[in-house]
């Protein structure tokens, strides 16, 4: 510890120490774990989806004449074709006890290392919000997402309320966990908003709606109503305004979202109706998967 010449810490120190103790003071604070498992729920029906987009995975691996590796991950090789459905199964089977909570982190486990091997088997079948789900799965693994909406949490109650449970005293199973649980999904899905408006911060995308012209078919002037980009929006989308009001709305949107969201007082009223909005536009415009 540093002292200075009167035997005290120097005031910079005190600082630091009261700025680390308050830091984690605020994330060990006890949030209610419903919206935890909420996500969790939600976010275990979307990977379903995503299995069941994966089944033909092996299928495929058997009658490729060669598989393109990522960069110094050529040694991670497919499995058999047996072996490769097996690994689907079990995938798919962890995503539906994940979602309903029945052991709740060891099939979160299970469902982070199937499908982060399944993502890094070939580079042709890459997405970027694959990415993103190994790294929820990931840190969804050293929280308590199960606390809440869960046969883990039925089970508990259940045992809690048993005669021997009772007699030993044990106390009831909070439905609370600490802060830095909840603050570890926030930051997860906020990088991703913050860095698509780093992304979108350059001359094609803010001055030339560069390419929303080309994928919308109104640089031409050649406007499809079948374009599955804007087949949704009708001749609203063939309007030159369109694809600026996508460009400049999308880049406000992902550099605003997340401290919009983080504010109490317009959270309900103003951010979340938004991100509704701009999800299910990217779900129209389109074809992302299953992050919107």
């Amino acid at each position: 510890e540093l002292r200075g010449a009167n035997g005290h810490s120097p005031r910079g120190a005190r600082t630091w120490r009261a700025f680390g103790h308050d830091a984690y003071a605020w994330l060990q604070t006890p949030v209610h774990a419903s919206t935890l498992g909420f996500f969790r729920i939600a976010f275990s029906i979307c990977m379903y989806r995503q299995a069941l987009l994966f089944r033909n995975m092996f299928n495929e691996f058997r009658q490729a004449r060669m598989v393109f590796p990522y960069p110094a991950l050529g040694w991670i090789e497919p499995v058999q074709y047996d072996t490769g459905n097996l690994l689907l199964y079990i995938n798919r089977m962890s995503c539906v006890f994940v979602g309903v909570g029945l052991m709740t982190k060891p099939m979160t486990c299970v469902l982070f290392a199937t499908f982060t091997y399944l993502f890094v088997l070939c580079e042709a079948n890459h997405n970027n919000h694959y990415i993103l789900i190994c790294h929820v799965t990931g840190v969804a693994s050293l929280i308590d997402w199960g606390r809440y909406l869960s046969v883990d949490w039925l089970l508990s109650l259940i045992a809690h309320r048993s005669r021997v449970s009772r007699l030993l005293l044990n106390p009831s199973p909070s439905p609370t966990v600490p802060y830095w649980h909840l603050f570890s999904m926030q930051i997860m899905f906020s990088i991703p908003y913050f860095y698509g408006s780093i992304a979108k911060a350059n001359p094609d995308w803010l001055f030339r709606a560069q390419p929303l012209k080309n994928w919308f078919g109104t640089e031409d002037e050649a406007f499809d109503p079948h374009n599955p980009h804007t087949k949704y929006f009708g001749w609203v989308a063939a309007d030159w305004w369109f694809p600026w009001f996508i460009a400049w709305g999308g880049f406000a949107f992902d550099l605003g979202i997340v401290w919009l969201l983080m504010s109490r007082h317009i959270r309900f009223w103003i951010a979340f109706p938004s991100a509704v909005m701009f999800n299910v536009m990217n779900k129209l415009m389109f074809n992302i998967g299953i992050f919107p």
